[in-house]
């Protein structure tokens, strides 16, 4: 590999000094041929390689569930190699027919563990390879809303941070990617909210309403409620009746804290799912107030979940 590098100098740095070729001496062409076959076969071999590992990756992926993990790892690290590839950008060459017919080939449900590093390439700027990704995900929402919709929607969402927080240089360019991500994804939960086959568009709406109160709840300031003691602790509060996580009521949404196994028929008919939240709720230790929260199930069952002071994830708790 670095004696073709070398070739590929060589011979751009001649190219680019205009020698003519009949001004060099026999031995010195016959290198310069030489070296400008073995790196013309050598792209060659590598396109070649390429197709092939693409092609039988996908047929492995669309054939057997027994590979999934190595082969969609293998597959996705080959796509985004070529993500920025000019010659992805003409929806006729290639190589974009290449990755198109084998992301296409492929089931949704298997891109799910990959959900979060396929969203931190969305953009919705002009990208060679963003029709395609565009296309995966909002399959992947519409069919398994349950496993992606949350990393998409954490896309489109804005952090909500201290206005004083310091910022550093090295963060001084993260607003405008997260712009564009953030009209991407905002694009594709509009998408997917629209389809109206099997519920799937209430599915979506379900969710980002959930979405939208718990980070309503987990950054209430509860320092200023006047009702509200944070230093209490294992004192039962009542939640303020304007948040919108108390008008959560019978969602067929699952329960965040529950097991909820990827559905390859796409129906989701068997999820435990939310009947309703606790009215009280109690602080536990820690320097962002974690508040502890109990959501109720279909199943009869009560989950304890932690929702921490501006962090949007919820946690388990164990009993």
């Amino acid at each position: 590999m670095v004696r073709l590098r070398r070739f590929e100098e060589k011979i751009k740095t001649m190219e680019a000094s205009n020698i003519s070729q009949e001004s060099l001496p026999e031995k010195t062409r016959k290198w310069y041929a030489r070296d400008k076959e073995l790196l013309t076969n050598f792209y060659n071999s590598q396109t070649t390689f390429l197709f092939q590992a693409v092609e039988m990756y996908s047929r492995c992926l669309q054939c057997s569930d027994e590979f999934d993990d190595s082969a969609l790892i293998s597959l996705c690290s080959l796509w985004f190699a070529k993500f920025d590839d000019d010659h992805m950008r003409d929806k006729t060459s290639p190589l974009f027919k290449l990755f198109k017919h084998a992301l296409n080939r492929i089931q949704s449900r298997k891109f799910v563990p990959l959900a979060r590093q396929l969203c931190a390439r969305l953009s919705d700027r002009d990208g060679p390879s963003q029709p395609l990704l565009i296309t995966l995900l909002r399959k992947l929402c519409s069919d398994h809303p349950f496993h992606s919709v949350y990393q998409v929607w954490a896309m489109h969402e804005p952090k909500r941070g201290p206005e004083n927080r310091r910022k550093s240089s090295r963060h001084a360019q993260l607003p405008q990617l997260a712009t564009a991500r953030g009209k991407a994804a905002l694009d594709i939960l509009k998408w997917c909210s629209e389809q109206s086959a099997d519920g799937r568009g209430k599915r979506i709406q379900d969710l980002e309403f959930m979405c939208r109160a718990f980070l309503d709840w987990a950054e209430y300031a509860t320092r200023k409620d006047p009702n509200i003691d944070v230093k209490r602790r294992n004192f039962e509060y009542e939640v303020p009746s304007h948040l919108s996580i108390r008008k959560i009521r019978d969602f067929a949404v699952p329960v965040t804290t529950a097991y909820t196994p990827i559905d390859p028929s796409l129906k989701y008919d068997d999820i435990v799912s939310i009947r309703k939240y606790s009215d009280k709720f109690f602080f536990v230790g820690g320097n962002n107030i974690p508040k502890v929260h109990d959501c109720f199930g279909s199943d009869g069952k009560s989950y304890r979940q932690l929702v921490s002071y501006r962090i949007l994830s919820l946690l388990s708790v164990s009993n």
